[in-house]
């Protein structure tokens, strides 16, 4: 009887550390099956079906739920996705309340909450903990101060205004042993159900505890700059539209793929698609326009031009490539292109040190600082200049020759004719160069400047 007591003992301690481990890896369970050796019974199966190969325990357990002598070990192997789930839950369980036990013992702490649709469309709130707690390193008690950010759990929403989500936090806090008097801090993105000041998750904590104060997300905030920044004109729309035509057209079929990596140089450097999410990671999508752009247009050339490429699919082929590789000869594009891309890669810097663990409240501030000065110093007629010449030299790449502004064809109302030639209105003669500095140079800056500061 103790023999037996101990098998399974020992059968489960291997179980739960094959559990913790795909947890901690964040690596699914269960596969298409259910049955042992089949081919699609998942990660779990599959691994308990190795560990067998080498492990006794493990090895006899198996040949025991396949005897034939020992049907009732196939109801009580402890490997069907009842126990899998029932082990999962234990092992959550038991991890959420040493986090709690910790946030307790701070008895201070702060709250992070961002709320997004799941796979089942369940719009679902994620919960973070953040507190300091003091851990003694040596015998004469002497200690260091550690800041912890630990995930609690996820909430479901059926009300996602501001009202709804408080007052689920506050019940679930409660739930927890948690007092709202003790929070010191709110961090949330920059949503109005969840950031306004009247009616926002944060105005209703602050209501309650008028100690909660609250901290927009940076990574968040900044990301908006450059949102903004992309919205703000015609020309900075189309040009990301150009960018993402690129990509689509490379990576919607294998053999233009591959004509494209046969032109690159570096295949570690290719087209990339626009992120909807983290703004400032469009900057990968523009470094190979910006360093590669002469074999990227090579490739749309090689193709334009490939007579091999016939009936309906292949026509339409050579005609986006013809179509795209006319948009890359474009000088505004061009410039465009640089233009965008030193805007991104100084975003994309200081929204990194933003998110630093190690960053601190007057550090992130002199970052921001110096992020608004070096767009400052870049908007003016010198910057513009130096724009231009790193253009030029685009342009010598895919063998450019002219480098001049196009006159912009604008969309007018159809004028009435007119008895007499003076009831003409006067149009003003706009220099495109100057225009373009204008209307998307200086918009595009002022929209990040106005945003950063």
């Amino acid at each position: 009887m103790l023999q037996e007591i101990q098998r399974w003992r020992d059968v489960l301690e291997r179980l739960i550390g094959l559990v913790r481990t795909l947890a901690a890896q964040n690596l699914s369970f269960r596969g298409t099956t259910d049955k042992l050796y089949d081919m699609n019974n998942g990660n779990f199966l599959k691994i308990v079906e190795y560990i067998s190969t080498f492990d006794p325990v493990m090895k006899d357990h198996l040949r025991r739920i396949q005897s034939e002598s020992s049907d009732s070990l196939k109801y009580v192997h402890y490997l069907g996705k009842n126990i899998q789930n029932e082990l999962i839950n234990l092992l959550g369980t038991h991890v959420q309340n040493n986090i709690l036990t910790d946030a307790k013992r701070a008895k201070y702490f702060s709250i992070i909450l961002d709320g997004t649709p799941d796979a089942g469309h369940v719009e679902q709130m994620t919960l973070v903990l953040r507190f300091v707690i003091t851990i003694e390193t040596d015998e004469n008690h002497e200690g260091r101060v550690d800041v912890r950010e630990h995930f609690l759990e996820f909430l479901s929403l059926q009300n996602t205004t501001g009202a709804g989500m408080a007052d689920i936090l506050s019940r679930t806090l409660d739930k927890h042993g948690l007092l709202i008097s003790n929070i010191r801090g709110q961090g949330y993105d920059n949503g109005a159900n969840m950031s306004g000041k009247k009616n926002g998750v944060q105005r209703k904590i602050l209501d309650i505890n008028p100690r909660a104060f609250y901290v927009p997300c940076n990574a968040h905030t900044f990301n908006l700059v450059v949102n903004d920044a992309a919205k703000c004109c015609i020309e900075a729309v189309n040009f990301f539209g150009i960018v993402q035509s690129i990509y689509a057209f490379f990576a919607g079929s294998t053999q233009r793929w591959d004509v494209l990596l046969k032109h690159l140089p570096s295949q570690s450097l290719t087209v990339k698609p626009l992120s909807e999410t983290r703004w400032e990671a469009r900057v990968a999508a523009l470094r190979v326009l910006r360093y590669e752009l002469g074999p990227v247009y090579d490739a749309l050339v090689s193709l334009a031009g490939d007579t091999n490429l016939k009936g309906v699919t292949g026509t339409k082929t050579r005609a986006e490539a013809q179509a795209i590789a006319g948009k890359l000869l474009d000088f505004k594009f061009l410039v465009a292109v640089v233009i965008w891309y030193k805007v991104l890669y100084e975003v994309n810097v200081t929204s990194k040190m933003l998110q630093g663990v190690a960053l601190d409240l007057s550090e992130a501030v002199k970052q921001l600082n110096k992020t608004e000065t070096v767009f400052r110093r870049w908007r003016s007629d010198e910057g513009f200049l130096e724009v231009l010449i790193d253009a030029k030299d685009l342009a010598k790449e895919i063998d450019l020759d002219d480098t001049t502004f196009p006159a912009t064809k604008e969309i007018r109302v159809r004028k009435k004719k007119r008895l007499f030639d003076y009831e003409s209105p006067d149009e003003p003669v706009v220099n495109p160069q100057d225009n373009f500095k204008s209307n998307f140079f200086f918009a595009v800056l002022d929209t990040v400047i106005q945003s950063v500061a």
